[in-house]
């Protein structure tokens, strides 16, 4: 059996100690009332004389709804910055698989751009399905890797802006205050 003591703030199993061992004020608990206990004394929770855990305080439970505000706008922020890159991409007209082949194409592109001789046996299939120049979808492939890096690191360079903007907020207005709009070259991502 397991028992505490909340004068000691401590644990005493009847399989290691003796019941003259105890302190006088030891109460007999289960594994349950064991475990919560263990989180309240971790995290500093006060307990009362009959070992139910004390309600956080209002400096607590308003710190507990500032960093659930913080959650919340996070997600709005990565949310909105996943959106803006969909939009400025035209994801929603292209297929996963297709997106699935834009590091290679861009690695191939990147390739070429270095050495003219190099292998680019995806564009090369690429371009003979679509009955392209070669060497124009390549040029293409490069020209569309450099904007969309330009493009992700913009957005990236933002998101990360307004994160460390929230994560300075110590008030839940200032959260709110917090403007979340992309923007590229001035625009925003709003069609």
């Amino acid at each position: 059996m397991i028992f505490y003591s909340k004068k000691n703030m401590s644990f005493y199993d009847s399989e290691i100690h003796e019941k003259t061992e105890m302190p006088d004020d030891v109460m007999e608990i289960d594994d349950e009332k064991h475990q919560e206990l263990i989180i309240a004394i971790n995290e500093k929770k006060e307990i009362d004389d009959n070992l139910n855990i004390i309600k956080s305080t209002k400096k607590e439970q308003e710190i507990e709804v500032l960093e659930y505000e913080k959650k919340i706008k996070l997600k709005e922020i990565n949310n909105k910055a996943q959106e803006f890159i969909n939009i400025k991409v035209g994801l929603k007209d292209i297929p996963d698989f297709e997106v699935q082949t834009w590091a290679e194409q861009s690695k191939e592109a990147t390739e070429w751009d270095k050495n003219p001789a190099a292998e680019t046996p995806l564009l090369e299939r690429i371009a003979k399905e679509r009955g392209v120049d070669l060497n124009q979808l390549r040029a293409a492939a490069l020209k569309k890797s450099k904007e969309y890096s330009i493009l992700l690191a913009t957005i990236a360079g933002q998101r990360q802006a307004f994160r460390d903007q929230l994560e300075k907020s110590k008030t839940i207005s200032a959260i709110k205050k917090i403007n979340i709009v992309y923007k590229i070259n001035g625009e925003d991502g709003r069609e």
